[in-house]
Order: structure tokens, then C-alpha cells, then sequence
């Protein structure tokens, strides 16, 4: 009996030893696997800090352009609003230019357009007389249609002429129809002739007043005389 003491002793320290020695590895190796997070943790942030730093680099480099783009769009735009600034002094010059040419040259008589004598002479052996507006109705259709007798007061037979002409009311503007026309057909007119010609016809909307409160304006615009 007294000598198994010491056995008991021996192999109790030796279990506390063993004990102790396995909870030193356990923390040995939790501080191993604390370490190792903490250096995954800290290569994540490096990997984060790199990927934010290229981000930024990237959004410095788009804002770089778009000032360069900025700066190129102002340019341009200056360069603009520089030539549209230039444009009415030359407008300026060019009206000066065209009032200083007519004022040099020689003002014509002829109450027509500025016409040579000889134009205004042909336009004038026409003259247009009883000029009458007519309306035509059947049923929802109505044309309105205008006539005239017109005249060659020439010693020239007259192949053709030209007109242009607008219907318009009283007291309006802006003309309900116009429009241009010849005459005066087949035949032609002779020296002191006067024949009834047809002028116009067009289908009114249902704002244009009766035809007796219309009135038609007629300017003769060319002449085309048989000899010439």
C-alpha cells in the first residue's frame, strides 16, 4: 500500500501534464486560425482599398474627358456665335451697297415694276373690263367662276397674255383665292378687239361669302403679241 501512493501521484500529474498540454495546442491553434482570418480580413481590405483606388482613377479619367469635350463644345460654340455676329454687318454692307447702286443709277418713269417703256406698252394693250363673279350651286357642290371682257387697245395682234389674279371680300386681308391665268384662248386677239374670256373658277369653303360680295383683282403680267 505505501508504495502505490507514489504510482497514483506520478500518473495523476502525468494526466494533468497531458491535459494541459492539449488545452496549450487547442489555444496554440485557435490563435494560428485568429491570425489567419485576421490576414485574409486585412488581404480582403488591401484587394477593396486597390479595386476603390482604380475605380476613382477610372471616374477621374471619364471626368478629364468630358471637360476636354466641355472645353472642344466651347470652342466651337464661339466660333459660332462669332460668325453669326459677323453676318448682319455684312448684311449691313450688302443693303448699303444695294441703296448706294440704285441711288446711282438712272430712276425709270414707268409706274410698272420699274419696267423699260417698251414692257409697260405691251402690259397696257390689255385692259380688262366687267369683270364679273358668278356662283354656281348644286345641291352641298358650289364653284365660284369669274369672267372678264378684255380688250386689245394695240395696233398689234395679241397671241396671248398672262394674269394673275386673287378673289378677295371687303375689309379682309389675306385673299380667299389666288392664282394666275391666260388668255384669251384660240384666236388670239386683234387690233381693237374685245372678247369675253374666262378668268378663273375654284370651290370655295363654306366661310366664303356669297359671289356679288367678292371682288377680283386682275394685273396683266405678260403679253405675247403674234408678230413678234
Amino acid at each position: 500500500m505505501i508504495y502505490r501512493w507514489p504510482v497514483v501521484l506520478i500518473l495523476a500529474f502525468t494526466g494533468a501534464c497531458n491535459q494541459e498540454r492539449s488545452r496549450t495546442e487547442n489555444t496554440g491553434s485557435q490563435v494560428l486560425d485568429l491570425e489567419t482570418a485576421i490576414e485574409h480580413e486585412k488581404q480582403a481590405r488591401l484587394s477593396t482599398q486597390a479595386a476603390t483606388d482604380a475605380r476613382l482613377e477610372e471616374l477621374e479619367a471619364a471626368l478629364e474627358r468630358d471637360r476636354q469635350g466641355n472645353l472642344s463644345l466651347q470652342t466651337a460654340t464661339d466660333a459660332r456665335l462669332e460668325e453669326l455676329e459677323s453676318r448682319p454687318q455684312s448684311l449691313r454692307e450688302l443693303i448699303s451697297a444695294n441703296r448706294q447702286r440704285a441711288a446711282e443709277e438712272p430712276a425709270s418713269d414707268d409706274p410698272i415694276l420699274g419696267m423699260p417703256d417698251g414692257a409697260s406698252a405691251a402690259l397696257e394693250a390689255v385692259v380688262l373690263s366687267d369683270i364679273t363673279v358668278e356662283d354656281n350651286r348644286d345641291g352641298f357642290l358650289r364653284r365660284v367662276y369669274a369672267k372678264a371682257n378684255a380688250t386689245n387697245q394695240s395696233d398689234r395682234p395679241i397671241r396671248r397674255f398672262e394674269f394673275s389674279y386673287d378673289l378677295s371680300e371687303p375689309g379682309r386681308t389675306v385673299p380667299w383665292d389666288e392664282g394666275d391665268g391666260t388668255g384669251p384662248g384660240s384666236g388670239g386677239l386683234e387690233p381693237g378687239e374685245t372678247r369675253e374670256i374666262f378668268l378663273f373658277s375654284t370651290s370655295p369653303s363654306s366661310d366664303v361669302p356669297d359671289a356679288e360680295t367678292l371682288n377680283v383683282t386682275v394685273r396683266i403680267t405678260e403679253v405675247t403679241f403674234a408678230d413678234s
